[in-house]
């Protein structure tokens, strides 16, 4: 690069100077921070836009391209054709680790609203010790495991590791909170066997293992929620 000073650009701020066309060249390279020197045969194209024929040091978040800008093309996009959104696929990409976790999650859930439908019939109409359990319990443990698996997945998939944390990103945090909510109602299932299974057999399980355990599993479904509302109205983040 020679004698030019070597000089940075964000892409956001890359984005905002190609769309101010109407600044002087050397206000440009002031503000943009913009090598300074650019090549005569481009003299004409910098005249219709400051930035053409510029070396531009681009930074991105681990990387620093250098390149020359040699032309800006606009993008028209029409609204009425862009890709909308796939709503059903009987050809999920299993094969990407967020496709497969969120089936795994889908038909868990499924799964899950079976003892939810039939808790309160079967407890109303006095259903037997077995039926109970089966239905009621353990199908609502069953799905958990896989929630929590899924879970320990994305939490890996958010810190790009398996084992160390990534304190920067809203994405671990919404994986751990909801990994947690995940073992709550996993524990809130499993602890209430004991109780189902002899009505005078440890009544402080179902009290404060089962019940709290859904408790504190809801509020931290809840912390997950919030944050994945807050990353996803920040998409530039």
């Amino acid at each position: 690069e020679g004698a030019a000073r070597e000089k940075l650009i964000s892409v956001d701020i890359m984005n905002e100077a190609i769309a101010s066309t109407t600044t002087s060249s050397s206000n440009k390279k002031e503000d943009l921070h913009l090598d300074e020197e650019a090549p005569d045969d481009h003299e004409s194209a910098t005249d219709r836009n400051p930035l053409i024929a510029m070396k531009l040091n681009i930074r991105s978040e681990k990387y620093i391209v250098r390149t020359r800008l040699e032309g800006i093309t606009k993008i028209h996009t029409d609204a009425s054709k862009r890709q909308s959104y796939i709503w059903w696929t009987w050809q999920p990409a299993l094969n990407h680790v967020g496709v497969l976790c969120a089936f795994i999650g889908f038909i868990s859930a499924i799964v899950y609203l079976i003892p939810m439908l039939l808790g309160y019939p079967f407890a109303q109409r006095g259903a037997s010790v077995g039926t109970t359990v089966f239905f009621v319990d353990i199908l609502q443990v069953i799905p958990y495991i896989c929630f929590a698996a899924t879970g320990h997945v994305y939490i890996a998939e958010a810190a790009g590791s398996w084992w160390k944390p990534r304190l920067d990103s809203i994405g671990y945090y919404i994986a751990v909170f909801n990994t947690i909510g995940a073992y709550g109602f996993l524990l809130c299932g499993a602890l209430a066997i004991p109780p189902t299974v002899g009505a005078t057999c440890c009544p402080n399980i179902a009290r404060w293992g089962s019940a709290f355990a859904c408790f504190w599993g809801s509020c931290s479904y809840l912390v997950g929620g919030f944050l994945q509302f807050v990353e996803f109205s920040n998409p530039d983040q």
